[in-house]
């Protein structure tokens, strides 16, 4: 965004990988980085939108920081053109979303043994049976939980949130069947209902993303739920590829 003279204003960086290599210390992680990179060139603020992230982590924090960074002034100094008027236009959705069953989680915990690698750790201190516990308290409450979908249209721009760690298949396909190049998703918005991986995760046995626990709750149909409900709010804002182009 750039004022009348010129000037640029603010910037929005959407980019699909965890900020996670400082787990257990606050940090701003690699996106910290983009944002004193482009404040120091530019003199703009810049607003960090994760996509989806689930499936994707990123290097160490100093060198996916500095390459994403100068991919983003790049990209900054590229743009020629510039629209004087933007048609806002946004929807919100509240859905009542389910959650997975516990009969895995549950066989789990009965026998350790069937942890490996670093699930064996987790389950070691406890993790599992905590979750177990906890989300035997959500069963009893109906099973479902409540969450949030936003889209806000900004021009030929949407931004889609969804409140999980959506895994990025469920991205590419709302980038492929609305929207394309202009559609992107925010991950972790509004909200946390921990991983969303695709149905084909889940048919692989194992794993921290799909393996039961407060973290990777919600039934498997929920990414498809939640990328069907985007597609349909980007419809209603009127954010089409035939409009659009």
């Amino acid at each position: 965004v750039k004022n009348m003279n010129g000037k640029m204003l603010g910037v929005i960086v959407n980019f699909s990988a965890h900020a996670n290599r400082r787990m257990g210390r606050i940090s701003s992680d690699y996106p910290g980085i983009v944002y004193r990179d482009v404040k120091n060139h530019y003199g703009a603020d810049c607003v960090f939108l994760c996509g989806a992230c689930g499936n994707i982590n990123s290097d160490a924090v100093e060198s996916a920081g500095a390459i994403l960074a100068s991919d983003v002034r790049k990209l900054l100094d590229s743009i020629t053109d510039f629209e004087p008027d933007w048609q806002v236009v946004s929807r919100e959705r509240k859905l009542s979303l389910p959650l997975r069953k516990l009969d895995e989680l549950e066989a789990s915990v009965k026998n350790p043994a069937m942890f490996t690698g670093v699930l064996r750790a987790l389950v070691e201190k406890g993790w599992y049976n905590h979750s177990l516990e906890q989300l035997r308290g959500l069963h009893e409450k109906g099973g479902h939980l409540d969450a949030v979908v936003q889209v806000c249209r900004l021009g030929k721009t949407a931004f889609a949130s969804v409140p999980c760690e959506y895994f990025v298949e469920h991205q590419l396909c709302i980038k492929e069947k609305k929207g394309k190049p202009y559609t992107y998703v925010v991950s972790l918005a509004n909200g946390w209902l921990g991983y969303v991986p695709t149905k084909e995760a889940f048919a692989r046995k194992g794993g921290h993303e799909t393996t039961t626990a407060l973290w990777s709750k919600m039934a498997p149909e929920t990414g498809d739920i939640l990328a069907n409900t985007v597609l349909e709010m980007l419809a209603e804002t009127g954010h089409t590829l035939k409009q659009l182009f």
